[in-house]
This record gives C-alpha cells, structure tokens and sequence, in this order.
C-alpha cells in the first residue's frame, strides 16, 4: 500500500522581515482548527501552527483514518504595511484567505510548494482562514 505523505506547512514570507522583542500576551500563537472525516464526525482544537505530517494516519485520534478536511481560523496581525506573499507545502488541496480575499488556492497530487501573488497589506488585524483537504 502506498504511503501518503501529508505534508501542510503554511510559511509568510515577509518583506521586511520584523523582529517581536516581547510576546504580546493578547495574541498567543494558534489557531482555531476545525477537523471532518467524510462528515460523519467534526472536532474542534487549536493548533499552535500549522505544520503536521499525517502520513497514513487520521489528524486527530478521534477521527477514522481516511478522506477528511481541516479548517484553521484566527488572525493575522500586520505591524508593518508592505508586500508580502504567502506559500504553503502541501499535498492536498489547499485555500488561504486573508480579510476574505483568496491568497492561495491550489492542488498538488505530491509534496510541493504554492504560492500565491504578492499582496499588499496595510498594518491592523486581518482575518485569516486555511482550508485543507486529503485528496489522496
């Protein structure tokens, strides 16, 4: 049985690149993820971030293994207003949105990166939402 490689690796680029000298406590890493096996059953948890390698395995010990899909969700903060560009390592298919405006959307049968176009993004606090789905 061929092995699947699940790789989901969300990376922002950023242009400048910024340094954080402190955590601000108000915005603790994560993000509200969503899991669905074939809709039979959906959990909720957060992810610290979002970077697993499933392999053949179920996302969550209380899904089936097989077909499902996750849905992360949080926010985005900008300290500075630049360009920037997002791009992910997925197999699978993957859309990245950011204040409801699609920055990626893709598909690649094996591990690869997407990325999607430059965009440009004022400072402030953006919606963010990641869908994923194992198609293989």
């Amino acid at each position: 049985m061929q092995r699947v490689l699940v790789w989901l690796l969300m990376w922002i680029v950023v242009s400048p690149v910024l340094a954080q000298d402190e955590i601000d406590e108000d915005y603790l890493p994560g993000l509200s993820a969503t899991y669905a096996a074939a809709g039979k059953q959906t959990i909720h948890r957060v992810d610290d971030d979002v970077a697993f390698v499933w392999e053949d395995a179920s996302p969550d010990s209380r899904l089936p293994v097989g077909a499902f899909r996750a849905e992360w969700r949080g926010r985005l903060m900008v300290r500075e207003p630049s360009e920037y560009r997002f791009s992910v390592y997925v197999q699978g298919r993957v859309t990245v949105t950011v204040n409801g405006r699609a920055v990626i959307a893709g598909e690649r049968k094996r591990p690869g990166w997407i990325s999607g176009e430059p965009q440009s993004l004022e400072f402030g606090e953006f919606p963010l939402r990641v869908i994923f789905e194992k198609t293989a």
